[in-house]
């Protein structure tokens, strides 16, 4: 493995910010309505939970000779793509992106879908350590 790239940390925000919505609304609201909000903050914390286990088991990848993406927890998909095929590789990202350093990668190729790793932290990093790879096997 010559570089691992990861999720970055701010696919739990918008999860963090409806568990405090709905904790504010859980201390601010009369009783009749709080079953609501119990619910609300139920519901959030199950997103959560969910981007944890999209955090911790996505996996992106370059080796010497391809590049992976691996997702899911029960419905596994991998995606690889032998280096020689990688025509380009663009980044995309928003302003947000580019002060917090994360962003998606699309792999364009030759017999290859265009495929999009979404939401990788450090995607100008990974963008170079996979063209540093094309160049030495074209």
């Amino acid at each position: 493995m010559i570089y691992r790239a990861f999720l970055h940390w701010t696919i739990f925000i918008p999860t963090f910010f409806w568990i405090i919505v709905s904790l504010v609304l859980l201390a601010g609201l009369p009783e009749e309505v709080k079953p609501i909000s119990i619910l609300a903050l139920i519901v959030a914390i199950l997103f959560c939970l969910k981007a944890y286990i999209d955090y911790s088991t996505s996996e992106f990848g370059l080796t010497n000779r391809r590049v992976i993406m691996k997702t899911g927890l029960i419905r596994r998909q991998t995606i690889e793509f032998i280096l020689r095929n990688v025509d380009s590789i663009s980044v995309k990202q928003t302003i947000l992106g580019r002060l917090l350093d994360y962003g998606d990668i699309t792999v364009l190729g030759s017999g290859i879908s265009n495929t999009t790793f979404s939401h990788i932290g450090k995607p100008i990093v990974f963008r170079n350590h996979i063209n540093e790879q094309v160049s030495k096997h074209t």
